[in-house]
């Protein structure tokens, strides 16, 4: 086109377009549901026995779409003892302000191999939720296996997320995985520590040595003075 073919009276209206199409992209925010923080990827020590808390930290916030939540994890009953398990004991969610957001937690087993895999799935059962808010969903967990049989001592006993895929996804207007789940948890085991003696334990083991050393001596002068009357 020619210059003088423009019509440089569609300048102005140009002009403004260009301004409201720019504003529109800067102004417009971005919503989408996600995540503060997990423990994916932590190591998390606890004694034999002792429970542990997971705690997801999660938010919604896309005005004019419920919200939904699911977290999955799986782990392994090595050889199927009951000292090489860990077991499942509760989960809640709740708004940061303390209201609850029902929710549901289905435990399930299969089998792989000389092992038993366990697999916990915790999500919202009030479907959808329209309150946009940060939330938390805490899940414990014990150092424990069949019969309350204290968990031996180890370097990781992981949890891990379903096939390698995030572990956590939350929902609003699409679907969000949540990326660094697909990390293992660590659980490190550490070995008991023996009880402390208390102070009457040690006061009569002293004295009970010394009542030793005393009777040793006794013994001791009493051979001597019988060899001197010899």
């Amino acid at each position: 086109m020619r210059p003088e073919d423009f019509d440089y009276r569609l300048v102005p209206i140009l002009l403004i377009f260009a301004i409201v199409f720019s504003l529109f992209f800067i102004a417009t925010p971005v919503y989408s549901g996600g995540c503060i923080s997990h423990p994916h990827g932590a190591i998390i020590e606890v004694a034999p026995g002792e429970n542990f808390l997971l705690r997801y930290r999660l938010y919604w916030n896309e005005p004019g779409y419920d919200g939904a939540y699911g977290i999955t994890l799986t782990w392994y009953n090595y050889e199927n003892k009951p000292e090489e398990n860990l077991t499942f004991l509760s989960a809640r969610a709740y708004f940061d302000n303390g209201e609850n957001i029902p929710s549901t937690a289905t435990l399930s087993s299969f089998p792989s191999g000389a092992d038993t895999g366990w697999m916990l799935e915790v999500k919202n059962t009030d479907y959808p939720v329209s309150r946009d808010d940060n939330f938390t969903v805490d899940i414990w967990m014990s150092a424990t296996g069949a019969g309350n049989a204290l968990h031996k001592p180890t370097d990781k006993h992981l949890i891990l997320s379903p096939g390698g895929l995030a572990a956590v996804t939350v929902f609003e207007s699409g679907i969000v995985d949540i990326p660094g789940t697909e990390t293992p948890i660590t659980i490190r085991v550490r070995s008991p520590s023996p009880p402390p003696i208390s102070y009457p334990v040690i006061a009569g083991i002293a004295i009970g040595v010394g009542a030793a050393v005393v009777i040793a001596l006794l013994l001791k002068r009493g051979m001597l003075h019988s060899r001197v009357r010899f």
